[in-house]
């Protein structure tokens, strides 16, 4: 089974999807239970989530790739990407814990496309 957005009517909108269970995206509050026609409707792998999010032009951090898309090991798949031929630059910041201590987590951004 497939989810897709109701909003966007696109499975690769739709980012959060779980086997077996509805569950409903970012941007809308349905998510409909599809049968898969294509390969397009085959879930998308962690590092091609990454990917796409990065290739927006988009920074991510572990704690927004858990929130996302329940990533828990972002650096594995940052060093898949790499090994891909993906440059994929590393910004440690500083922001504060849950706690209000500061911490210094790593920021992902990618730099160059291969081609």
């Amino acid at each position: 089974m497939a989810f897709r957005c109701k909003k966007y009517k696109d499975t690769l909108a739709c980012k959060k999807r779980y086997y077996g269970s509805i569950l409903a995206c970012n941007g809308c509050e349905f998510a409909e239970q599809t049968e898969p026609t294509s390969k397009k409707d085959k879930p998308v792998s962690q590092n091609q989530l990454v990917l796409e999010y990065l290739l927006q032009g988009n920074t991510l951090t572990r704690a927004e790739a858990y929130e996302k898309w329940g990533i828990t090991e972002l650096n594995t798949r940052i060093h898949d990407l790499r090994k891909m031929g993906y440059t994929i630059m590393t910004q440690n910041t500083t922001v504060r814990n849950r706690y209000g201590k500061l911490v210094s987590v790593a920021r992902y951004n990618i730099i160059n496309v291969n081609t």
